[in-house]
């Protein structure tokens, strides 16, 4: 099964993987899962690092080229289906809007926590059971 992590779900998975689901977890953990993240997930990264927004290492781009996932490129076929996405207001991350995309042109489950992508039928993927806390 091919998975596409949206861009959270990436930064958990690298560094407070105790955030994800347990279905998330065990899915990233499977050997038989194709993962791939965004260069879209990369570059909205790159922009968030630069504003200072992610409380992440300085190096990040090199945690993320280790982190063996498949790095999906944006191809012209995923910017014009962006454009058939319905336009209704309740989710304007066009970052989101990108990895719903491609998620569908490439046939992936999502793995992402955000139920809000849900309405564009895309085959989303998380369930919100999580681990508790460390104490």
């Amino acid at each position: 099964m091919k998975i596409l992590l949206d861009t959270q779900a990436l930064l958990w998975a690298l560094f407070e993987r105790r955030k994800l689901s347990e279905a998330a977890r065990e899915m990233l953990e499977d050997p038989n899962h194709d993962k791939q993240i965004s260069i879209v997930s990369a570059w909205e990264i790159a922009i968030k690092q630069g504003l200072g927004r992610l409380p992440y290492p300085a190096d990040l781009r090199q945690v993320i080229d280790d982190c063996g996932f498949e790095y999906l490129a944006l191809t012209s076929e995923h910017c014009h289906a962006y454009g058939s996405l319905p336009h209704d207001g309740m989710h304007r991350d066009p970052f989101d809007r990108m990895l719903v995309v491609q998620a569908m042109t490439e046939d992936a489950h999502l793995l992402s926590r955000d139920p809000a992508l849900d309405r564009y039928g895309v085959k989303r993927v998380w369930y919100e059971r999580t681990l508790p806390p460390r104490r």
